[in-house]
């Protein structure tokens, strides 16, 4: 292995260790929450679909004015650990991880579904 790679290694893990142990279980809660969510995606979506909402319901703007330094705190979360995930965790996983982190600490989300056409109208 590669003397640069082995020493960026130690590096990061070094920071991890030197953060505080809350943070770090939320990093560890956003990595398993990322992977779960990459499975789900491995089957149909039709199953998927139920288990992340109601369907056309919104979120309260006052309930979110009223959890924000928590819902910032799983945002960055989330975007951070999805650069580092050996899998792909594009935007729809990261967006079932997010809504499955805020559920836990019993603060409602929207999730926003859409798709879009390419510049060939596909």
């Amino acid at each position: 292995m590669n003397p640069v790679k082995i020493m960026g290694f130690f590096k990061k893990v070094n920071l991890l260790f030197s953060l505080e142990a809350s943070t770090i279980l939320l990093y560890v809660e956003a990595l398993s929450y990322l992977g779960w969510a990459r499975v789900q995606l491995s089957v149909p979506f039709s199953k998927v679909a139920p288990t992340l909402g109601a369907q056309m319901e919104e979120t309260s703007k006052e309930q979110q004015d009223r959890n924000r330094t928590e819902l910032i705190r799983v945002q960055d979360a989330i975007q951070l650990i999805s650069l580092h995930t050996p899998w792909e965790s594009k935007c729809l996983v990261k967006a079932i991880a997010a809504s499955k982190m805020l559920a836990k600490r019993r603060i409602a989300s929207t999730l926003y579904l859409g798709t879009a056409r390419d510049e060939s109208g596909k």
